[in-house]
């Protein structure tokens, strides 16, 4: 019996908290009195006029596991709050609280969001930068480095300082190319704008020494020769290869035709060797049977005289 009573508590005290496990055991305990005497089991008992206290049930908040998501972002704060915004929806009440971070796409130090609302399993995402309007974070930062001499392994440095995630070496070494052909391109540009004005400068002062313009008149004359010796180099190159072409064709020809003479000449001797073999052939038996004839012809005329006589 000790049992039953036993499995009967542990049945309703499942569905309480712990301070108030204790509580209702002992009321339980004052209400149902099991005889001792009785052991034909749990069936025979009598809860008909027993009351038992309300269920209490307490619940515990778990914590979520959710995505795992550690350290900082870069945050464009006008695109975030915008994209923040447009997160709103109409559903079952659904509110921005409901939604939670399911995973995180990232672009070197531009990071693109997943969300999912727990309420209506509605899915959206948001970005940290606008990837369209504004400057690239990524290629902002090479340029970064680049201005304060630096490069990838003291951005690294720097970026887990903060505990920001860096882009990768092969992201680097991307935006680095791209940016080093936009840099050499601007200085090019800045170097000729600024020797111009000095030119100018220099022209409407008077300051030009006989040196400098000697010097000046030989640049421009090895300029000017060099560019003379690649336009004669690329006229006579194609002047070549035009006449190269008419050479190498006229020879073609002239093989062409030597080798159709050759085939003629052997085709039509060929042809004339057959032609005179069949003629000595006929000859040949034309006279071999004029021969024949005139043989056997004597022969039979001597045959027939010698009979006669």
């Amino acid at each position: 019996m000790g049992r039953i009573k036993a499995t009967v508590l542990g049945q309703i005290c499942l569905r309480c908290s712990e301070t108030e496990k204790r509580r209702n055991a002992k009321k339980i305990e004052n209400l149902v009195k099991i005889p001792q005497e009785d052991s034909q089991g749990i069936d025979n008992l009598d809860y008909g006029n027993v009351e038992l206290p309300e269920l209490e049930v307490e619940t515990e908040a778990l914590p979520d596991p959710g995505v795992n998501i550690h350290g900082k972002r870069i945050v464009s704060i006008q695109h975030s709050w915008k994209s923040l915004k447009l997160l709103k929806h109409s559903g079952f009440g659904c509110d921005f609280y409901d939604y939670e971070i399911t995973s995180e796409v990232r672009h070197g130090l531009q990071s693109t969001f997943y969300v999912k609302c727990n309420v209506c399993n509605l899915k959206n995402s948001f970005t940290t930068t606008d990837i369209v309007q504004e400057v690239n974070i990524n290629k902002a930062a090479v340029c970064g480095m680049y201005s304060i001499g630096i490069g990838f392994t003291q951005l690294t440095e720097l970026l887990a300082a903060m505990d920001v995630p860096n882009m990768s070496s092969h992201s680097y070494a991307v935006h680095e190319e791209s940016v080093q052909t936009v840099i050499k391109q601007n200085l090019y540009e800045d170097l000729l704008e600024a020797g111009k004005e000095e030119a100018v400068l220099a022209i409407e002062q008077g300051e030009i020494d006989k040196d400098v313009q000697e010097i000046v008149q030989e640049i421009v004359r090895e300029i000017v020769q060099e560019i003379v010796q690649e336009i004669v180099q690329e006229i006579v190159q194609e002047i070549v290869q035009e006449i190269v072409q008419e050479i190498v064709q006229d020879i073609v020809k002239e093989i062409m035709q030597k080798i159709v003479q050759q085939i003629v000449q052997e085709i039509v001797q060929e042809i004339v060797q057959a032609i005179v073999q069949k003629v000595v052939q006929k000859i040949v038996r034309e006279i071999l049977r004029e021969i024949v004839r005139e043989i056997v012809r004597e022969i039979v005329r001597e045959i027939v005289q010698a009979v006669v006589q």
